[in-house]
């Protein structure tokens, strides 16, 4: 009696060291090299983005204020003491922005504004009429 009771109880055994399965898993952080000038180009659409508010919209719809070669927003009319405000706000947060893009990135201050003004130039429909200074220092419509 002892015998059949032995095989069965080593086959339930056999069959339980079967079914526990123990494994281990490790997440490791994955390293990623970006391309300094795809990541510079998302930030700049990001600013410009953050920007085109109806306010700055209107402004250069209408003409009162242009952005120069080096992506500030310059007054070409009459603006009220609150639009002149709000301009020079934003042209402190431009720089601020700007700035803080040139340092992250390793490049001079000038090539980010530039690059900055040219995006904003190209985002801008054919024939909407806003000014906008050319790389020459010239004054157009588009």
């Amino acid at each position: 009696m002892n015998k059949s009771l032995a095989i069965p109880a080593v086959a339930a055994l056999a069959l339980v060291g079967c079914l526990s399965v123990k494994t281990q898993h490790e997440v490791k952080p994955i390293e990623i090299n970006m391309n300094i000038n795809l990541k510079l180009d998302k930030q700049l659409e990001e600013m410009v983005a953050a920007e085109e508010k109806p306010s700055i919209k209107d402004m250069l719809d209408s003409g009162k204020i242009g952005i120069d070669n080096k992506s500030m927003l310059v007054p070409r009319g009459a603006l009220t003491s609150a639009e002149f405000e709000y301009v020079t706000e934003a042209n402190s947060k431009r720089k601020e922005r700007l700035t803080a893009m040139a340092n992250e990135n390793g490049s001079p201050y000038d090539e980010v504004a530039a690059a900055a003004a040219a995006k904003f130039v190209d985002r801008l429909p054919a024939g909407c009429g806003v000014w906008y200074q050319a790389a020459d220092g010239n004054w157009l419509q588009k």
